[in-house]
């Protein structure tokens, strides 16, 4: 397993029991290039074999940015050839954020553009700064972008909306954001990361199988027809009942008392 000891562009926070902070801190506004795309893919195959950690923040560091999209001096220098191994990069990296099997929270720090916005829409659960804006800049740079916003995007928030942004490049404020739901909420910028770890120690507290199955389930199911996604949950329902997660959940609510559930 690698290790993240060698990470220059993300680090990896575990001073709070159970939690995970991935930073990234590529100056000076956290732009992807090759070795981010790299760190991000180690550090989140180190957290899938942390044992400890059952929920992973991902924030930018600074305040100008949280992820200005890619690296454009990374594009502008390539061959479309060339490029291919980096764009598949953000697209491998990212899609395997989507399905992490523990919880990940974004916390929004600032300015979110393309790539940024992409690998906030890969997360969970959706956190922003007042000050956070978005922009999806593709038809302003005439390029296609590797990291889903195409598909994500008009999944996320009304149809017509999503082609405005797209088609304009225009800036969303957080506001917005939130009102069409791009995000699903918005504190000041002092309240970001207490309230990030917040709703993460609250996830914690819960059962981590529970958790890691129901959000491969919802992920899943979205691209499925209702009937067999509907077979595939009373499937997990029963098998789950063969793990200890729902003798300590039941018991625990019984007895009055709060349950405490093991990481396997």
């Amino acid at each position: 397993m690698p290790s993240h000891d060698a990470l220059r562009t993300v680090s990896i926070d575990y001073s709070e029991a159970g939690l995970a902070v991935v930073t990234i801190n590529s100056p000076p506004v956290n732009a992807l290039s090759e070795e981010v795309i790299a760190d991000l893919s180690t550090a989140f195959t180190v957290l899938e074999h942390a044992k400890g950690v059952r929920v992973v923040i991902l924030t930018g560091h600074g305040s100008r940015a949280f992820v200005a999209g890619a690296d454009l001096n990374v594009l502008s220098r390539k061959n479309p050839d060339s490029l291919s191994s980096f764009l598949t990069a953000i697209h491998n990296t990212f899609n395997r954020i989507e399905v992490f099997p523990k919880p990940v929270i974004c916390a929004i720090n600032s300015h979110t553009i393309g790539n940024g916005c992409e690998l906030a829409m890969v997360c969970d659960i959706r956190i922003a700064s007042e000050e956070a804006t978005f922009l999806f800049p593709e038809c302003r740079l005439g390029v296609v972008s590797a990291g889903g916003a195409t598909q994500r995007l008009p999944r996320l928030i009304p149809l017509g909306r999503a082609l405005y942004y797209f088609f304009t490049a225009a800036k969303i404020s957080a506001r917005e954001a939130l009102e069409v739901g791009l995000i699903d909420f918005v504190v000041p910028a002092a309240e970001l990361l207490p309230t990030a770890r917040q709703v993460a120690r609250a996830i914690a507290a819960n059962a981590p199988q529970t958790i890691s199955v129901i959000k491969r389930l919802i992920k899943s199911g979205l691209s499925m027809p209702i009937n067999e996604a509907l077979e595939m949950e009373l499937e997990h329902c029963i098998a789950m009942f063969r793990t200890e997660e729902p003798i300590e959940g039941i018991t625990a609510y019984l007895e009055k008392r709060i349950p405490v559930f093991r990481q396997r």
